[in-house]
């Protein structure tokens, strides 16, 4: 069975030294997705407060190889761009892990002065603003809440942001990503419900839903999203991590759900 590493979990190191015959490997890419080489990966042992420390290369790509098994805690950071952390869990050193795909915004740059204005935006601009913040915002304000645990608030801005029909299947996605290393896997395979209803051949939507199957148990049901993506994407990244997934998969039983 296929072992998924998700974020926000912590239990104890049960190694002295953080070294071991485990990996971690991921993609860093900037805004609209382009690779982002260069970018520093700090991976530190939550228990003993150390790790490696790694760098992407050309095409955004980085492997961190011998790593024991436990809590990581893993920063990514590069000049000019907002820091991202994010939490994995490797429940052992044999576990099969998704990619870590981080993208990073660049930072903001300091507010100039500006003159005095008469209050309140012209209504165009208070439009402009309200459909930037459902496509942009919520995803971010959606990972502090659940680093935060405000779980509540985390379905609050699910809910908010499904229910805009002006959100892609990207938006969707990014939210379902979130949820997923957070450790709310079935909330997670909702939201890629969602995205794949909204666009059926969005390869990735089915990818990572298919993880959310194969975590939750359901591995009939991530066998037929992992062939999917397949047929949908058959050179891409997540097709080749697909046939990985297919080929440590049982066979699949007369009858089995699919």
């Amino acid at each position: 069975m296929v072992l998924i590493a998700l974020a926000g979990l912590a239990t104890p190191v049960a190694a002295q030294d953080w070294k071991g015959h485990a990996r971690l490997d991921g993609q860093v890419t900037g805004p609209g997705g382009a690779p982002l080489s260069g970018a520093t990966i700090t991976i530190e042992n939550l228990a003993l407060k150390a790790g490696p420390v790694v760098t992407t290369d050309a095409e955004g790509g980085w492997v961190a190889d011998g790593i024991a098994a436990g809590s990581w805690s893993v920063e990514v950071t590069a000049p000019g761009y907002e820091p991202r952390r994010i939490g994995v869990h490797l429940p052992h050193e044999s576990a099969w892990l998704a990619p870590l795909e981080v993208q990073l915004e660049r930072t903001p740059p300091a507010p100039a002065p500006r003159p005095l204005e008469p209050s309140g935006p012209p209504p165009e601009a208070a439009e402009s603003h309200a459909s930037t913040s459902a496509h942009g915002s919520d995803p971010l304000e959606l990972r502090a809440a659940l680093e935060t645990g405000r779980i509540e608030k985390a379905h609050e801005l699910l809910a908010d942001l499904d229910g805009d029909a002006r959100v892609d299947p990207d938006a969707l996605v990014e939210m379902g990503t979130i949820f997923l290393r957070a450790g709310r896997t079935t909330d997670a395979v909702t939201v890629f419900d969602r995205a794949v209803e909204r666009d059926p051949d969005h390869a990735v939507a089915h990818f990572r839903r298919a993880l959310g199957l194969l975590a939750l148990g359901r591995p009939g049901e991530a066998r037929a999203g992992f062939e999917r993506v397949l047929a949908l994407s058959p050179g891409s990244p997540e097709a080749e991590k697909a046939r990985e997934a297919l080929e440590q998969l049982p066979p699949a039983a007369a009858g089995e759900a699919r």
